[in-house]
C-alpha cells in the first residue's frame, strides 16, 4: 500500500528496515541460547529475575551505543533529517523488541506461549492498525514509522508489567553483571556462527 502511494516513502522505511535488522542482530549478540539455558537451569524466582535484570542492562547499554553511532552514520553520510529520524524511530522500536525478548524467553522457558501470544497480539494490532491509518491519512513518513515504536512499547509495557507481577520487581538490574561476562563468553560462539551462516549466504 505505501509502495504504490508513494515509492521514494516506500524506499525510505524499506532502508530503515534493513538497518534496524542489523542493529537487532547487535543487540541480541547471540546472547538469546545461553539466556535460555540460565533461566532453565535457575532454581529460584529471585535467580531469575537477576539474570533477566543484568541481561536487559546489557541490552540497553549496547542499544544505547548501536543508536549513537547509527546517528554519526547518518551524519556522516548527510542524510537530510527526515530519513535520519526515520532510521532512528524504526532502529529504536526494533532494539527494544529484542531488550523485552528476555521476558518473553522467560514465558518459554515456563511453556507460557500463550501469554506471549496475547502480548504480540496487542502489539501487532494496534501498530499495524496506526501504520495503515498513517499511510492512508497521507502522513510524513517519520509518523508512518512511529508504527514499530509504537510496537515495541506495548510490549515493553506488557512484559515489565508481567515481570513486575511475576517477581516484585523490575527487569533491570546491575547486581548480577558478573554472571553476563561468562554468557557473553557462549554468546560470542553463536554470534560469530550467526555471522558466518550470513557471509555464506551472500556468498552463495
Amino acid at each position: 500500500l505505501l509502495a504504490w502511494r508513494s515509492s521514494t516513502q516506500y524506499g525510505q522505511i524499506m532502508y530503515a528496515i534493513a538497518i534496524a535488522s542489523i542493529v537487532k542482530r547487535l543487540v541480541n549478540f547471540g546472547i538469546y541460547e545461553p539466556l535460555v539455558a540460565e533461566l532453565g537451569a535457575a532454581n529460584c524466582n529471585k535467580k531469575k529475575a537477576k539474570i533477566i535484570g543484568s541481561v536487559n542492562v546489557f541490552k540497553l547499554t549496547i542499544l544505547t551505543i548501536t543508536l549513537l553511532g547509527l546517528f554519526l552514520f547518518t551524519q556522516q553520510r548527510a542524510m537530510n533529517n527526515d530519513q535520519t529520524l526515520i532510521i532512528l524511530l524504526i532502529s529504536l522500536g526494533f532494539g527494544l523488541e529484542i531488550v523485552c525478548e528476555s521476558v518473553l524467553a522467560d514465558l518459554r522457558v515456563r511453556s507460557e506461549q500463550n501469554e506471549e501470544g496475547r502480548v504480540k497480539r496487542l502489539a501487532y494490532f494496534v501498530s499495524y492498525s496506526f501504520g495503515l491509518v498513517a499511510v492512508l491519512a497521507g502522513f510524513r513518513p517519520a509518523i508512518v514509522a512511529s508504527y514499530k515504536l509504537i510496537c515495541a512499547f506495548i510490549i515493553l509495557s506488557e512484559t515489565n508489567k508481567i515481570f513486575f507481577q511475576r517477581y516484585a520487581c523490575l527487569p533491570y538490574d546491575y547486581s548480577s553483571m558478573s554472571q553476563i561476562w561468562s554468557m557473553l563468553r557462549i554468546a560470542g560462539t553463536v554470534a560469530v556462527v550467526h555471522l558466518l551462516g550470513i557471509i555464506y549466504n551472500k556468498i552463495h
